[in-house]
């Protein structure tokens, strides 16, 4: 189709599209200007992307959805064999990549071993690998569905920055050793371990990618894929190829992936590749015949000590390697510094925030209506459902190839549309403030029906007949922990958790009156709250879970990369409207040497009752004696003039969007969203960012009782964040209908085996303190 002409038709594009509803589409048919002029107010506004800009003043319509669950927003990367999408998740509301392998015709065995890499990401569940969620067919063939690594990989760090400081390099190396343990442990080699597959996020992890030369080294679960593709194939990248693996691709072990480590550690000190010079079979050859120069040569800050840890695992011999990825990682953890948010010079400059979500409506249920225990059926090789589009399409439904005006989209159901919220009132279309997390289950389901393995090789013991799921209702603040925590505990039980976030006061209250099995609060009752409580349902027992931070979260591109410092009299003048604009006195005293620009200050709060509005009130009550005694708690009175949003996702929405805007969310939404967030000055005068340490450096020396009684705001300490406190599950002595085993079953989970799972999602596990108080009121439930 041509290129639109003018913004009529260019609307026209849009409306065909099925990005955008037809109602919003007719909100711009009021503007004038060219096409070019229409897509800049649709950016401004940002319903469209502008990967979807471009697309759409090219004269394209189609192929912006894939399959009728995920909307494309942005090409990350392409290939010979394949794509990269950035694409949002309908039902959730959820940023993710896609893989969509493309060429597949041309080489034999391709579309097998797209689906062995999908087998062998299914296998992983490691903070240090990329996880893969779902795999399907549209269209233009296969795609697998990944988590979405918000960053930038290693090789382009290097490249545009220079050399890493020798401890940071050495800590990106150890993370991705402790991955391939990981993956070893699993039976897998990578074979493609190189800076380009390694990426650090803007939490300062780093994330191995791309297993699509992955082999088992189980002959079994490797079904001979390795011997029939990689014959005759020199499978690896020249430039970190193990030498044994230059000779017999298919035959190498891990240590061959020791050495390609080695020698990424190598291009991060010092900016070069092992063999810079020569053409692709000459570096094969001098992998086997020849020895590095020496990084020091190139990097005299290089300790003498990583030096040899790097000769190491270099050297021409496995044997003569660190053995396991394990032992590499040791040995690099004496020189790595600790995982750190990198500069956000060194990250991409739009963040996920950028994108608004929610503004396509879900899928029909009727597309997830079929029994769970039907195989998915994946078409073979050749087959004509299979059958490869124009190249103009990028990725187009069949609904959407068929359909020559607007593209019909299923009309959602009441449910659904009672999951949408308007959070603007002008040209900005409702969206989506809650989010429907069913992702662990539904890829699970969908995965298993491909035959795929389960995580860590171990089969979900079967939930006993006709049991129902244990409800665990509460606190926003801790959702992501207790998703994860439902997710691991059902794989090894078969007990199904289903967690409601409806917020601390709600999950008590529906605790309390006996809908939910387990309530959630960051807030313990309250001596009145428990009488009220034992009233209803018997004796109360409250067990402490996790510790976590509530991070402040600010939007001002102006302010530059390092975080603004703010402190509690601050933000408390900030929520009283008595600080309008960033520039004020008192903002630029505390951040002296830097131009805050005179932007006006929006204040965000939680409108629902919320734990995290309580310990952040908590904090400017602690910081500010004269702050309202009523402008404390889980639904405070605010003083000031604030902008609601609901829940912490509605807060990280609205601060995401507004410039000028401050809010506070939970730490673990914090980073997974990569919002920008604020130093805190605490009690020892120092401004420090919110981080799993700072939470536990609070909670070191602090005054913990075997009650709930406590506060872990303002602790003393230089490295104290002072916006921390504790999850707590409140659950009846004796919960009716004979769910006391089951409740007893999964705290004591929690509080034992759960403890490890906890950091990984940014919240600190119990300290010794509450660690001997949680189990025996744990134990006191029957």
């Amino acid at each position: 189709m041509p290129a639109p002409a003018t913004a009529e038709s260019l609307l026209h594009l849009l409306d065909r599209s099925g990005l955008l509803p037809a109602e919003t589409v007719d909100q711009y048919r009021t503007l004038t200007g060219s096409p070019r002029q229409i897509t800049d107010a649709l950016l401004r506004d940002r319903v469209i992307t502008p990967f979807q800009s471009r697309q759409l003043l090219a004269g394209r319509s189609r192929g912006f959805f894939l399959t009728d669950k995920y909307k494309v927003l942005d090409l990350l990367g392409e290939g010979g064999m394949g794509r990269v999408l950035l694409c949002e998740h309908l039902m959730l509301n959820k940023l993710q990549a896609v893989k969509v392998l493309t060429g597949a015709d041309d080489v034999p065995g391709a579309e097998e071993r797209f689906i062995r890499e999908a087998r062998a990401l299914a296998t992983l569940d490691d903070p240090y690998i990329a996880r893969v969620f779902d795999v399907d067919r549209s269209p233009t063939g296969l795609f697998l569905v990944m988590e979405f690594v918000d960053g930038t990989n290693l090789h382009l760090l290097v490249a545009q920055h220079g050399p890493a400081d020798p401890r940071r390099a050495a800590g990106f190396c150890r993370m991705a050793a402790l991955g391939l343990q990981h993956a070893h442990e699993m039976g897998l080699i990578h074979r493609d371990v190189k800076p380009g597959n390694l990426m650090l996020d803007r939490a300062g992890t780093v994330k191995l990618l791309d297993l699509g030369l992955a082999k088992f080294f189980d002959a079994k679960r490797n079904q001979n894929l390795t011997k029939r593709f990689d014959a005759k194939n020199v499978l690896g990248t020249a430039d970190f190829i193990a030498p044994e693996q230059a000779m017999n691709s298919s035959g190498v072990d891990i240590r061959a992936d020791i050495y390609s480590l080695g020698c990424t550690l190598y291009y991060l000190l010092t900016a070069r590749f092992p063999f810079p010079d020569g053409q692709p079979m000459e570096k094969l050859l001098w992998h086997q015949a020849r020895e590095f120069d020496p990084v020091r040569r190139f990097n005299p800050a290089v300790p003498a000590g990583l030096a040899d840890v790097l000769d190491r695992m270099v050297r021409k011999n496995p044997a003569d390697r660190y053995q396991t990825p394990e032992a590499a990682a040791a040995a690099l953890g004496e020189w790595a510094s600790p995982p750190a948010p990198p500069p956000a010079a060194e990250m991409p400059r739009q963040s996920p925030a950028h994108y608004l979500l929610g503004l396509s409506p879900p899928p029909s249920t009727t597309s997830l209506s079929a029994s769970p225990t039907s195989p998915v059926r994946i078409p073979r090789y050749g087959d004509d459902s299979a059958r490869t589009p124009s190249a103009d399409d990028l990725v187009l439904p069949p609904s959407r190839a068929t359909d020559p005006g607007r593209t019909p989209r299923t009309t959602p159901t009441l449910e659904q549309a009672a999951l949408s919220t308007a959070t603007r009132t002008d040209r900005i279309p409702p969206s989506s403030s809650r989010r429907v997390w069913l992702a662990a289950g539904l890829a699970g389901v969908l995965l298993a029906a491909i035959g795929l393995w389960a995580v860590r090789g171990r089969a979900k013991p079967p939930a006993p007949a006709g049991a129902s799921p244990l409800v665990v209702s509460g606190s926003t603040f801790v959702r992501p922990l207790m998703e994860h925590w439902a997710d691991l505990y059902e794989r090894q039980t078969g007990v199904r958790v289903e967690y409601e976030a409806v917020g601390s006061p709600r999950g008590v209250a529906r605790m309390t009156e006996q809908v939910a099995a387990v309530g959630l609060t960051d807030v313990p009752l309250t001596p009145e709250q428990v009488r009220a409580a034992e009233k209803v349902g018997g004796l109360v027992v409250q067990v402490p879970l996790a510790l976590g931070a509530v991070a402040v979260t600010y939007t001002l591109p102006d302010a530059g990369p390092e975080p603004v410092r703010l402190s509690g009299p601050l933000l408390a003048a900030m929520y009283r409207g008595r600080i309008t604009r960033w520039n004020d006195p008192g903002l630029v005293a505390l951040n002296p040497g830097r131009m805050l620009p005179p932007t006006p200050v929006v204040a965000v709060r939680r409108q629902d009752g919320s734990g995290t509005t309580a310990l952040f009130t908590r904090f400017l009550k602690w910081e500010v004696a004269d702050w309202p005694d009523a402008a404390v708690g889980t639904d405070p009175t605010w003083p000031g003039g604030t902008v609601d949003a609901k829940g912490n996702d509605g807060v990280a929405a609205e601060v995401g969007r507004t410039t000028g805007a401050v809010g506070y969310v939970d730490l673990t939404l914090a980073m997974t969203r990569r919002l920008t967030v604020a130093a805190v000055v605490n009690s020892d005068g120092k401004a420090v960012r919110p981080t799993v340490a700072g939470v536990q450096a609070a909670a070191r020396d602090a005054d913990i009782r075997p009650d709930p009684r406590f506060s872990l705001v303002g602790r003393p300490g230089p490295d104290s964040y002072p916006v921390v406190g504790t999850t707590w599950a409140v659950a009846y002595e004796k919960p009716a209908g004979g769910r006391g085993p089951a409740v007893a079953a999964f705290l004591r989970w929690c509080v034992g085996e759960g403890q490890q799972h906890v950091a990984d999602l940014h919240y600190a596990p119990l300290p010794e303190s509450l660690a001997g108080p949680a189990a025996a009121a744990v134990g006191s439930i029957r």
